[in-house]
């Protein structure tokens, strides 16, 4: 809780107290960063009018810093001036509330806020396990591809293997081929795992040569089927 008037902040507390809430009252701006520094509170309720910082740049203080800027913020003010209301939010507000206070809708709206709250944190622990179960499969992965990709080169490497059918070459050079290109992209997803945001490369590739590698790979499998694969490239 943030006001500069100590009446305004035992209103505050004798609304939000009872109901189980942890409170820290600050009176000024520079107040905020202090008591910030101790420990980090789930819900701020802001005055708009401080002596020293007004609450709009305390406000866009907190959300410039990443350690601070998910705290929600609801400003409080006496002023009924949309300008001040536009402004509020703008800073990086949540919400607004009016004074004099209105006990059910203080309430109401901290109860809100701080359930929102709680989403968004239970959100960001659950995309956080889901990185790193991703990251752990795709090295256990890893590892198994490895082993497979070493065994189709040892394989093709033997005297032995001139003297396999050709088909039986074809498969295994798939093997090998699609092994290697799987562990590209398992190299760069790994490589990429602690970025918010993929930033996808775009380049030209040459479709004459991906549409074989897709045919090369489907071919056995439509064999076995009676299916024949055939392609055709126009020349635009």
């Amino acid at each position: 809780m943030v006001d500069d008037h100590e009446e305004n902040l035992r209103v505050l507390a004798g609304i939000l107290g009872p109901q189980g809430y942890d409170l820290m009252p600050a009176a000024t701006g520079l107040q905020v960063f202090e008591r910030l520094a101790g420990r980090v509170p789930d819900l701020i309720l802001l005055d708009v009018v401080l002596p020293d910082i007004d609450g709009l740049e305390v406000c866009r203080r907190l959300k410039a810093n990443p350690e601070w800027s998910d705290i929600p913020v609801i400003f409080l003010s006496a002023a009924d001036d949309k300008a001040v209301v536009v402004g509020a939010l703008e800073s990086g507000g949540v919400d607004y509330i009016s004074k004099p206070f209105n006990q059910s809708e203080l309430l109401t709206r901290v109860r809100t806020h701080l359930a929102l709250k709680r989403t968004r944190d239970d959100l960001a622990l659950l995309a956080a396990d889901k990185d790193e179960l991703l990251k752990v499969m795709a090295h256990d992965f890893k590892n198994q591809l490895s082993g497979v990709l070493m065994s189709a080169k040892l394989l093709l490497d033997r005297e032995e293997c001139a003297s396999l059918p050709e088909r039986s070459l074809k498969l295994l050079r798939n093997v090998g081929e699609s092994s290697e290109r799987m562990m590209g992209f398992l190299k760069s997803f790994l490589a990429n795992q602690g970025a918010r945001q993929q930033i996808l490369k775009v380049r030209k590739v040459d479709l004459e040569e991906m549409i074989d590698i897709c045919v090369r790979e489907v071919e056995p499998i439509a064999a076995v089927k009676g299916t024949r694969i055939s392609r055709e490239m126009g020349n635009g």
